[in-house]
C-alpha cells in the first residue's frame, strides 16, 4: 500500500498483489507527501512509446495568485485580533493568556489596558518576595491589581486584608480589576484615551 498523508488527511493508493505486475512506478514524484493526486506526475509520452498499464492521474492546475492580488492581502495581518495595530504591544497576548479566567473583572481589564496601549505589566508580581501578590503589577508607577477577597462564609479573608495592607505600607496603590476604573487606570498609567467607539472593555460598540 501506498499511502500520502498532508496534515493528518491526504489520499492513498491500495494496489493487490494480483495488481503489482501491472503498476508503473514511474507515474510517482518525490513530492513531500502532498496526497497521490499531487504525487502522480504526468508522462509525457515519446512518439513510439506504448501507452502505459497504468494512467496517471490527471493534476489539477493550481491557479496563480496575480501579485497586485498578493500585496493587496499583505495588509491583513496587522488587522487581526491580537496583532500590534494601534499601538499594542504584542507582550499582552500572554499576559492575557495566563489570567485566571475565574477572577471578576479581570480579563475585561487587561483588554481595555491592552486596546489603550498601556504598557505590558508584570504578571504575578510579589512584593518584596513575601508572597502578597498582585496578578497585574507595574512597579516604577506603584500600582497594581491582586485578587478579589475570597471570604469563608463569615469569616472574613484576613490573608488579602494583610496583603492590602503591606501593598499599602509599600507606597503601592492596589484594587481589585473590579474595583478600577479602566479609564482611571489607562489615564495614571500614560495609555491613550478610549475610543468613543469602543466600550470600556476595548471592545467595538455596536
Amino acid at each position: 500500500m501506498l499511502q500520502f498523508l498532508e496534515h493528518g488527511g491526504g489520499d492513498s493508493a491500495q494496489l493487490t498483489w494480483g495488481m503489482l505486475d501491472g503498476f508503473d512506478a514511474e507515474v510517482l514524484t518525490v513530492t513531500g507527501g502532498e496526497g497521490w493526486l499531487s504525487s502522480a506526475r504526468i508522462p509525457v509520452p515519446r512518439p513510439a512509446e506504448e501507452p502505459s498499464a497504468v494512467e496517471a492521474a490527471a493534476v489539477p492546475a493550481v491557479p496563480a495568485v496575480p501579485a497586485d492580488e498578493t500585496t493587496a492581502r499583505e495588509p491583513e495581518a496587522a488587522e487581526q485580533p491580537g496583532g500590534t495595530d494601534h499601538g499594542r504591544d504584542p507582550g499582552w497576548d500572554r499576559v492575557i493568556e495566563l489570567l485566571d479566567p475565574e477572577e471578576p473583572g479581570l480579563a475585561a481589564l487587561a483588554h481595555a489596558l491592552a486596546a489603550a496601549a498601556v504598557p505590558v505589566p508584570r504578571d504575578g508580581y510579589e512584593l518584596d518576595g513575601h508572597g502578597w501578590q498582585a496578578d497585574l503589577a507595574w512597579p516604577d508607577a506603584l500600582i497594581g491589581v491582586v485578587r478579589a477577597p475570597r471570604p469563608a462564609g463569615d469569616e472574613p479573608d484576613y490573608e488579602a486584608e494583610d496583603q492590602a495592607r503591606a501593598f499599602m505600607a509599600a507606597g503601592w496603590t492596589v484594587r481589585t480589576a473590579a474595583d478600577w476604573d479602566s479609564a482611571e487606570l489607562i489615564a495614571r498609567l500614560g495609555g491613550r484615551a478610549p475610543d468613543k467607539n469602543t466600550t470600556s472593555d476595548g471592545e467595538p460598540k455596536r
